[in-house]
């Protein structure tokens, strides 16, 4: 499993809002913050990712 930012296509990450572990792929919702990408498992969680990226990153 690879940290993010810097999860790569084909392997698995974690989302950074749910913790749940995904295989990345290029339909899933990527959100840039502070100039890394961050891909999250779904829609819901990256606007949440994008409203309050400081509840879930260290930023």
């Amino acid at each position: 499993m690879l940290a993010q930012p810097g999860a790569k296509t084909g392997k698995l990450a974690q989302c950074p809002v749910s913790g749940v572990v995904f295989a990345v792929d290029p339909n899933r919702p990527r959100v840039r913050i502070a100039g890394d990408d961050y891909v999250t498992c779904c829609d819901k969680c990256a606007g949440k990712l994008e409203r309050d990226p400081r509840h879930y990153l260290k930023v």
